[in-house]
C-alpha cells in the first residue's frame, strides 16, 4: 500500500503541490489575520484607555446651542454667551454626590472694557502735530481701530492753544501735556470656585476669598471684587505716535481764529465742542481742520508703543511714556528722573457690561461658515453685542452698592498643550485656529465681536456670580467623576450612570470623556477658509466601533475568500480523481477501499501542511498563543469542512452535447462547469476586495477624523494594510490556481485546433474574446453587489464610486494581461 501512495503521489504531484501550497497558506495567513485583529483590538482599546480620558468627564450646562446638537460637538469656549440656567442649589447637589470627585462650577460675566487711563507723551520742543494710530489685528490681518490728530502750539515753550478731536476732551492738553487714552478693550470676566477650580487645574486661587481693604478708589464707598488676571491674556492693540515739527506763529494762530470769529482768548478746540456736542460752528470746525492738516512739516519722528505688552486687562497703576517712549508704571515713577506727569482715571467703565452673542453658524456642504455682521471700522463684526447698563454711579446719593473689579494677582495657567483628549475647559484656551490656504495661526482682535471666542482676562469668585446675573448664575459645571483610573468600559458606564442622573435635575449633560478635537472648516465671511478645533464628543466610542466593523468585515471576508478557494480546490481534485476512482473500482477494489486510500493521502498533505505551517509561523513570530490557537481552529475548520464535502459531492456523469452554431457558445457549454466555478469566486473575490477597500477607507476615514483617532490611526495603519494585502494575495492565489486548472483542462483542445489549421493569433483572439465574454459581467456583477453591500452600511459618496470603478478597471485589466501571457505560454509550449 505504500508504494501505491508513494506512486499516486508522484502520478499527481502538480495537483497535489498546488492543494499543499494552498493549505500552507490558509494555515498560515489565517492564525496571523487572527493574531494582527486581535492586537489591534487590544491597541485601540489600550489607546482609547490611557488617552481619551481628559480633566474631568461631564460638561453640565442648562442647554446646548443648536450647532452642537447637530453636528454632536461642543465650541471649545462655550460660555460666550453665558446666559447662566444653573442655581447655586443644583451645583451644591451635585457636588455632594459621592461618585463625584470635583464639580467646578464657571460663570461668564460678560465683557467689561478696561479702567479709563490716559497717558502722557513727552514733551517736545515748538508747536506739533500728533497722529495716534491704534491698530489691532488677529494674527493674519492688521486692522486701524482708529485715528486721532492733535496739535500742540507753543511760543517760547509755552502753550497757548490746542485743537483735538471731541474724545479727546479734558485730556489731551492738560498740564499743558500732549496726552491720550487707549480705546476701548473688552475682556471676560469669568466666576470659578477656587476650591472646586484648584482641584479641576492644580492652580491656587484662594486669594479670591480674601477681603481688600484699605484701598483708595472711587466712589470710596464701592465695593470691591477681588479679581485674579490671567497672564496668558493679551489685548493685541499697538500704538503707532506721528509726530511732525509745524513752523506757524502764534500770530498766524490768531489770524485763523479771526477767519472763523473767534477771539484771541478763545480755543481753536472749542470749535470741536460747538460742533460736535451743539451741532453748531460745523463749517467753520472744517474750515479750521483743512487748513491746519495743510500746513507742511519741518520734522517727524515716529514711536511704536505696545502698551499691552505691560498692561494687564484689568491694570490699576496709572502709568507715563518717558523720553524715551518707554513705559513707566507707577511703581517705577521717580519724579526727579521722569518730571512732573498729569494722569486721569475713570472707573465709571465698569458700570457697563457687554454681552456677545454667538456667531451665526450655518452647515454648509463641507462644514460651516459664518456671516459677516458689520464692519467697526476696518475690523469685521461677526457676532451681536449687547450692552448692559449692570449699575450706575449716583452724584448726590449713596454708592456703597456699586461693584468694581480690583486685580489682587495674576496667575499663569501654562501654554496650551494639544492632547489626545478633549476636554474643552473654555475659559482657558487659547488655541483659536489657523487659515486653511496658508496655515496661519489667528488670534480674536481686541473687539468681542469677533468670531473667535476669547477666554477669560479675569478670574472672580462665585459668590458675587448672582450680583450680576441673578439666581442662575453659572452656565456650566465641569465634572470630573471619581474612583477612575483611564476610560475602561467600566469607567464609562459609571460616568454614563452619573450624567442620567444629573440630566433628571432638568440639565442638559455632554459627555467629554472619550471626546477628542475635530478641526471643522468653517468659511468666515471677510476672513476666509478657518481651521478650528472642536471637541467632538463619543470619539472614543466612535473609534471602537470603527475599528469593530473594520475587523468583523475583514474577518468575514478572509474567511469566506479562504473557505471558498478552498472549496474549489477541493472540487476540482475531486473532479480529477474521477477517473482513478472508477479504474479502481473496476479492477476490483471496494469502495470503502477507495475512500480510505484517498483519506490517506488527504492525511498525508495535511500532516505536510501543517507541519510546514508550523515551521513558518514558529520561525516568523516564536512560539505565540494566539497565534496557534488561530492555527488550531484553522485546521479544525478545514477538516470539517473537507469531511463534509467529501460526503456531500457526488459526480455527475457527462453528457452528450448537442452541435452548437457558436464555436464560443459551445465551448462555454461545454466547460460551464469550470466557467461556472471561476465565475463565481471572480465574482465573490470582485465583490469582496470593492466592498473591502471601501470599508478600509471609511473607517480610516471616520476613525481620524478627531485628533485621539489620528492617533490610534497610525498604530493600527499598518496592521490594517497588512490585512488587506492578506486578503487580496488569498484571493489571487486561489483564483489564479483556478483560472491555471481551467486552462490545463483546454490544453487539448488547443493542440488540437493547432492541427486543424488554427493559427496562434486565431486562438488567442477565439480565447480572449470567450474569456472577456465571462470574465467581464462576473466582474461588472461583483463590483455592484459590493456597491449595494457598501449602500446598505455606508453613506454614498464619490470616494466609495470612485473606488469601485478602479477595482473594476484594475481587475479587467490584470485578467486581460494573465490571459494573453497565459495563452501565449500554452501555445508555445503546446500539449506537455
Amino acid at each position: 500500500m505504500f508504494s501505491l501512495h508513494v506512486q499516486h503521489i508522484i502520478n499527481n504531484k502538480k495537483s497535489i503541490i498546488v492543494m499543499i501550497l494552498m493549505l500552507i497558506v490558509i494555515f498560515t495567513l489565517s492564525p496571523t489575520a487572527f493574531k494582527m485583529v486581535w492586537e489591534g483590538h487590544e491597541q485601540v482599546n489600550a489607546d482609547i484607555t490611557d488617552f481619551s480620558r481628559g480633566d474631568y468627564d461631564l460638561l453640565v450646562r442648562a442647554s446646548q446651542s443648536e450647532i452642537e446638537r447637530e453636528l454632536g460637538v461642543v465650541e471649545e469656549n462655550y460660555l460666550g454667551v453665558g446666559n447662566g440656567g444653573i442655581t447655586y442649589e443644583q451645583w451644591e447637589n451635585i457636588k455632594k454626590d459621592p461618585r463625584i470627585e470635583t464639580a467646578a462650577p464657571v460663570a461668564s460675566l460678560g465683557f467689561f472694557t478696561k479702567i479709563d487711563q490716559m497717558y502722557q507723551l513727552p514733551k517736545e520742543e515748538g508747536s506739533n502735530r500728533y497722529t495716534v494710530s491704534y491698530k489691532t489685528t488677529d494674527g493674519v490681518n492688521t486692522y486701524l481701530i482708529n485715528q486721532q490728530t492733535a496739535y500742540l502750539f507753543k511760543d517760547n515753550e509755552v502753550v497757548y492753544d490746542y485743537f483735538y478731536p471731541i474724545e479727546l476732551m479734558n485730556i489731551f492738553g492738560e498740564f499743558d501735556n500732549a496726552n491720550f487714552e487707549i480705546p476701548s478693550s473688552y475682556h471676560p470676566v469669568i466666576a470659578i470656585d477656587p476650591q472646586e477650580e484648584k482641584e479641576l487645574t492644580g492652580i491656587d486661587f484662594s486669594i479670591l476669598n480674601k477681603n481688600i481693604n484699605n484701598v483708595q478708589t472711587f466712589p470710596e464707598e464701592s465695593q470691591l471684587i477681588p479679581l485674579i488676571d490671567i497672564a496668558e491674556s493679551s489685548t493685541p492693540i499697538t500704538t503707532e505716535v506721528l509726530i511732525e515739527r509745524l513752523d506757524i506763529t502764534h500770530q498766524e494762530i490768531n489770524d485763523l481764529k479771526q477767519a472763523v470769529d473767534l477771539s484771541p482768548n478763545q480755543s481753536l478746540s472749542d470749535l470741536e465742542y460747538y460742533a460736535e456736542l451743539r451741532g453748531e460752528h460745523v463749517e467753520e470746525r472744517d474750515e479750521v481742520k483743512e487748513a491746519l492738516d495743510t500746513i507742511e512739516e519741518t520734522d517727524e519722528q515716529v514711536h511704536i508703543i505696545n502698551f499691552f505688552e505691560h498692561l494687564s486687562p484689568f491694570e490699576q497703576e496709572w502709568y507715563m511714556i518717558d523720553d524715551d517712549y518707554n513705559i513707566v508704571m507707577e511703581s517705577e515713577y521717580d519724579i526727579d528722573e521722569h518730571g512732573e506727569a498729569g494722569r486721569s482715571s475713570g472707573y465709571l467703565s465698569q458700570n457697563v457690561i457687554y454681552k456677545s452673542l454667538s456667531p451665526k453658524y450655518q452647515k454648509t456642504q463641507n462644514g460651516l461658515s459664518i456671516e459677516l455682521l458689520d464692519y467697526e471700522g476696518e475690523i469685521p463684526i461677526h457676532r451681536d453685542l449687547e450692552q448692559v447698563q449692570f449699575q450706575e454711579y449716583d452724584v448726590n446719593g449713596d454708592n456703597s452698592d456699586l461693584l468694581n473689579l480690583f486685580q489682587v494677582d495674576t496667575v499663569t495657567v501654562g501654554e496650551y498643550v494639544d492632547s489626545l483628549a478633549a476636554s474643552p475647559m473654555g475659559i482657558y484656551h487659547y488655541q483659536y485656529g489657523h487659515l486653511k490656504e496658508t496655515g496661519e495661526q489667528l488670534k480674536p482682535t481686541h473687539h468681542p465681536g469677533s468670531f473667535l471666542s476669547l477666554p477669560a482676562n479675569g478670574l472672580i469668585s462665585i459668590d458675587w456670580a448672582d450680583e450680576f446675573k441673578g439666581e442662575a448664575p453659572i452656565d456650566a459645571i465641569r465634572v470630573k467623576v471619581a474612583g477612575l483610573s483611564g476610560y475602561t468600559e467600566e469607567a464609562s458606564q459609571k460616568i454614563q450612570h452619573v450624567a442620567e442622573e444629573i440630566e433628571e435635575m432638568g440639565l442638559h449633560v455632554d459627555i467629554v470623556a472619550g471626546a477628542s478635537h475635530q478641526n471643522i472648516d468653517v468659511q468666515v465671511e471677510g476672513i476666509g477658509m478657518v481651521v478650528m478645533p472642536w471637541t467632538t464628543l463619543g470619539a472614543a466610542e466612535s473609534i471602537i466601533n470603527s475599528w469593530n466593523v473594520f475587523s468583523i468585515v475583514i474577518s468575514i471576508s478572509f474567511i469566506l475568500v479562504a473557505l471558498l478557494s478552498f472549496v474549489a480546490r477541493i472540487r476540482t481534485m475531486e473532479h480529477e480523481l474521477y477517473e482513478d476512482k472508477i479504474r479502481l473500482g473496476l479492477i476490483g477494489w471496494k469502495p470503502s477501499t477507495i475512500q480510505t486510500f484517498y483519506r490517506a493521502q488527504w492525511g498525508i498533505q495535511i500532516v505536510l501542511s501543517v507541519v510546514l505551517s508550523l515551521v513558518i509561523l514558529l520561525l516568523s513570530f516564536g512560539i505565540d498563543i494566539l497565534m496557534l490557537i488561530g492555527w488550531s481552529i484553522t485546521i479544525f475548520i478545514v477538516m470539517i469542512i473537507h469531511a463534509s464535502f467529501t460526503v456531500l459531492y457526488k459526480q455527475k456523469n457527462n453528457k452528450t452535447h448537442k452541435p452548437r452554431q457558436s464555436f464560443l457558445i459551445a465551448n462555454i457549454y461545454y466547460y460551464r462547469r469550470h466557467i461556472q466555478a471561476a465565475s463565481l469566486q471572480l465574482l465573490f473575490s470582485t465583490s469582496v476586495i470593492a466592498f473591502l477597500l471601501t470599508v478600509q477607507q471609511v473607517v480610516s476615514n471616520r476613525i481620524s477624523v478627531t485628533d485621539l483617532g489620528q492617533y490610534i490611526h497610525f498604530q493600527i495603519n499598518e496592521l490594517q494594510i497588512i490585512l488587506l494585502l492578506s486578503v487580496v494575495l488569498l484571493t489571487v492565489y486561489t483564483l489564479s490556481e483556478s483560472i491555471y486548472r481551467m486552462w490545463k483542462e483546454r490544453e487539448e483542445q488547443i493542440e488540437f485546433l493547432k492541427v486543424m489549421g488554427w493559427q496562434n493569433k486565431d486562438i488567442r483572439r477565439s480565447y480572449t474574446k470567450e474569456t472577456l465574454s465571462w470574465v467581464s459581467p462576473s466582474v461588472v456583477m461583483g463590483n455592484i453587489i459590493g456597491i449595494i453591500a457598501v449602500v446598505v452600511f455606508f453613506p454614498v459618496n464619490l470616494t466609495v464610486v470612485g473606488i469601485n470603478l478602479i477595482v473594476t478597471l484594475s481587475i479587467l485589466f490584470a485578467l486581460t494581461i494573465v490571459l494573453k501571457v497565459g495563452l501565449r505560454q500554452i501555445l508555445m509550449r503546446g500539449v506537455s
